[in-house]
């Protein structure tokens, strides 16, 4: 388990957020590239949620109720587009929300599912000394796999 405190969410607020995070949020892991050749051979994997929209007072709450992340703004890139806010917390952070809804994701449950091992797995790394680095790339290509679009 993590070194937090659970978020505790009532019914209905831990089904809109997973209602939110389903339509709008974006579960990711990636691997972290190497900087330096001092640096394993098989860099270790970061992630984490990501929920983008044109509701700053939405994202704030999600934020604010979350008590985990930031909110970026985003500034339009085309004149034909609104601006947008970013809620975006860590890993740890990302593991404790996901957490908390999981039960009521529906088409993103599996890759938060997956993040939140991701969590645990780092959760036991020591800087510069990271456990489980297979795993954590399998971690990262099935976040891939289900996150890919088109056919």
């Amino acid at each position: 388990m993590h070194n937090h405190e659970t978020l505790t969410l009532s019914l209905s607020d831990a089904s809109y957020l997973a209602g939110l995070v389903d339509g709008e949020g974006c579960i990711t892991a990636f691997r972290r590239r190497a900087h330096s050749e001092s640096r394993e051979r098989h860099p270790s994997a970061v992630g984490g949620i990501r929920i983008a929209m044109c509701a700053p007072d939405l994202i704030q709450w999600i934020c604010s109720f979350a008590g985990v992340g930031k909110v970026y703004f985003l500034p339009a890139r085309k004149k034909t587009h609104k601006d947008c806010w970013l809620w975006q917390p860590g890993l740890q952070g990302s593991a404790r929300f996901l957490e908390a809804i999981l039960p009521y994701l529906r088409l993103k449950r599996q890759q938060a599912t997956l993040l939140i091992e991701l969590a645990q797995i780092k959760a036991q790394s020591r800087r510069g000394r990271q456990r489980d680095l297979e795993r954590q790339q399998e971690i990262v290509r099935e976040i891939q796999v289900l996150n890919k679009r088109g056919i």
